[in-house]
């Protein structure tokens, strides 16, 4: 499967107003340390990622900075690009032909525009969680140490919303909820034009996965708007539902997740075992099971049990393979190599029925427990 990464800003004004994502794919919300975190959860159920030709120029702009927000994601989007699962598209180049569809799918949205303020008040509160984290990483720095982007990303942090000069929140928030009730011609244009440019995006990025035959992947606090449309045009969003499990999974049993490189990373992608991890979180995406404590700490238990089991077995094999060490000349070698080729196939039968835990735990400087 693909997913594609978006753009944000792409094909509207929003770009202009949050300076700082201009044209940059889709962070973790719920992480900053120290720097933006890639959206590993959701990246692992994918196999091919499909990116834009201007984010990729970006980032590597950005790569020459010492201290880029986004230079995590660059390391990923370089290591996936080397082991040939980045795709590479001009996404304004796919958009500009459905320009006029893409208005005209817009102005049809936009007639009951009362139905839009739940959208935008479940947006805007994903918003605040997040720059509240923004904002507390900044603070930590110190703003004596503050690059040029600290101070463009603080700017927007401290709005509280997408724009700078008026607030979504003060205006048009508030402006959505009193739609019925009487107001200025200027209120309802502003307040159009904004809702307006987001359903642009986001139909825009609807169609650029539908050419490239992707998922999309987005900024969380979208998420709400996706919904609405998905149900506006009778779309399944079982994408949406898979990716929510698949942040809850590490959410609830790698809370400290963090990737030991990029390229680990790409290469688990590969690896047999990241297919159980899928086959996990779909059947949490269909409600077959809870990703909750309870089943955290039924895992932990049974991979506790399992590494007892490991170490028991360990100790076993290096009885039986004893007598190979008094073989003339190849003893203490023959020995060991035999040892370890069996411990490793008892390891790798115990484990299977954990394999998805076991590939995580690898991937990040977590270990797992003794």
């Amino acid at each position: 499967m693909r997913l594609l990464l978006s753009a944000f800003g792409l094909g509207t004004a929003l770009y202009s107003e949050r300076l700082a994502f201009a044209r940059m794919p889709a962070v973790s919300m719920s992480a900053i340390a120290p720097e933006f975190v890639p959206d590993y959860p959701v990246f692992l159920m994918f196999d091919e990622f499909v990116v834009d030709s201007m984010t990729v120029d970006m980032l590597r702009a950005m790569g020459d900075q010492e201290r880029s927000w986004f230079s995590k994601m660059h390391s990923v989007l370089d290591a996936l690009e080397s082991s040939g699962r980045l795709i590479i598209q001009d996404y304004d180049g796919i958009v500009h032909p459905h320009s006029d569809a893409i208005r005209e799918s817009v102005r049809y949205h936009l007639r009951n525009m009362s139905e839009w303020a739940p959208v935008f008040e479940e947006s805007l509160e994903r918003w605040r969680d997040f720059s509240h984290l923004g904002r507390r990483m900044l603070k930590s720095k110190g703003s004596s140490e503050w690059s040029v982007e600290d101070h463009q990303l603080n700017r927007v942090f401290e709005t509280g919303s997408y724009f700078h000069l008026q607030s979504l929140e003060q205006e048009v928030g508030n402006l959505l909820h009193q739609w019925k009730s009487k107001m200025s011609r200027d209120d309802r244009a502003y307040a159009r034009h904004v809702v307006g440019e987001y359903l642009a995006y986001v139909l825009g990025n609807l169609c650029i996965a539908e050419s490239a035959s992707a998922v999309i992947h987005d900024w969380q606090d979208l998420e709400p708007i996706y919904r609405k449309i998905f149900r506006l045009s009778m779309r399944r969003d079982g994408q949406l539902e898979e990716a929510a499990q698949a942040r809850e999974l590490f959410a609830v049993l790698f809370p400290e997740f963090h990737l030991t490189d990029a390229t680990s990373f790409a290469k688990a992608l590969d690896d047999g075992r990241v297919e159980t991890l899928r086959d996990l979180v779909r059947s949490a995406a269909t409600g077959a099971l809870t990703f909750d404590q309870e089943f955290a700490n039924a895992t932990l238990r049974e991979v506790l049990k399992v590494e007892r089991a490991a170490r028991f077995r360990r100790k076993v094999v290096g009885w039986a393979t004893l007598p190979l060490g008094f073989v003339p000349w190849l003893g203490t070698p023959l020995q060991k190599a035999t040892e370890e080729a069996v411990a490793r196939q008892l390891e790798s039968a115990v484990q299977k029925d954990k394999e998805w835990f076991y590939l995580v735990s690898e991937l990040s400087s977590e270990r797992v427990p003794e």
